[in-house]
């Protein structure tokens, strides 16, 4: 276990983070095979009056385990 600070190698959360942050930017492209998993966008127009200004909504989580999903994960972390 000494030997993973000298070779300086990420945390697994790190990666973990990385690729989740790697994953939902690409997702984020209309031309992604996962973009029709996001909700719609919201209006620019609302964005401007919105205190929490967030491209797409995070859905309603009634369930953790719905709660800790990628997607809403990554939408409320990476927007």
């Amino acid at each position: 276990m000494d030997i993973i600070p000298e070779l300086e190698l990420p945390s697994l959360h790190e990666r973990r983070e990385e690729q989740t942050l790697r994953v939902f930017t690409r997702m984020t492209h209309s031309v992604n095979c996962l973009h029709h998993l996001l909700p719609p966008e919201r209006d620019s127009f609302i964005l401007d009056k919105l205190r929490d200004h967030k491209q797409y909504p995070v859905p309603y989580a009634r369930t953790a385990r719905f709660q800790n999903s990628f997607l809403v994960h990554a939408l409320r972390t990476y927007q």
